[in-house]
């Protein structure tokens, strides 16, 4: 990202990217700008459609209730990944020679990220753990005020070369090497299912 001294111009209205098939296999485009050029927009982000759809599958769990996963946990870490890129997009940024703040309304952001990506049975997970990122940080701001200072300090050092190796790691594996880069999940972990026969 650049060394900024004024304020990025805020201009979300621009179109999504058309869906990409990506051949032979190939990795669709992943990499983030956000910040360059003395502006911050949703056109800094890739393709979050064709990603959407390349990670369906990605490490399948095990759960009680199926044994084989058609889905994969990488839709749930790409939508993950997707929230703390909205939250580098959406920090404030200072005016110089200032103490005052730029920024545009959240929801405006979160409803075009959330228009842009997939509606299909499967691919909608990731739009819906998207949404359940923004409620996780929502979470902590009404409920853990007190974690705010360290990721805010975290969100500020996100880097778009960090966002891009989490994105290829999401898109090659399913797993987010970076999910915790923000904040650590409180949350238990997800238990595996037990064997056939052996105690629930």
């Amino acid at each position: 990202m650049s060394d900024r001294t004024t304020p990025p111009r805020r201009l979300f209205a621009v179109p999504p990217a058309p869906t990409f098939t990506a051949p032979g296999g190939a990795l669709p485009p992943h990499d983030f700008h956000i910040g360059e050029n003395n502006s911050a927009h949703i056109g800094q982000f890739p393709n979050f459609r064709a990603m959407a759809f390349h990670v369906i599958g990605k490490a399948p769990m095990l759960t009680p209730a199926i044994h084989a996963d058609p889905i994969g946990a990488g839709v749930y870490s790409l939508g993950a990944l997707i929230g703390d890129a909205a939250l580098k997009l959406l920090r404030p940024w200072p005016l110089y020679g200032s103490d005052a703040f730029a920024a545009d309304p959240a929801q405006m952001l979160i409803l075009e990220i959330a228009d842009a990506l997939p509606l299909s049975p499967v691919a909608e997970n990731v739009r819906v753990s998207f949404l359940c990122r923004m409620g996780e940080f929502l979470e902590i701001v009404l409920h853990h005020p007190g974690r705010l200072p360290a990721i805010i300090a975290n969100i500020d050092a996100l880097t778009n070369a960090r966002l891009t190796e989490r994105a290829r790691e999401t898109l090659l594996t399913g797993i987010d090497p970076g999910a915790a880069d923000l904040w650590a999940d409180d949350l238990p972990a997800l238990a595996t299912a037990p064997a056939e026969g052996g105690a629930p």
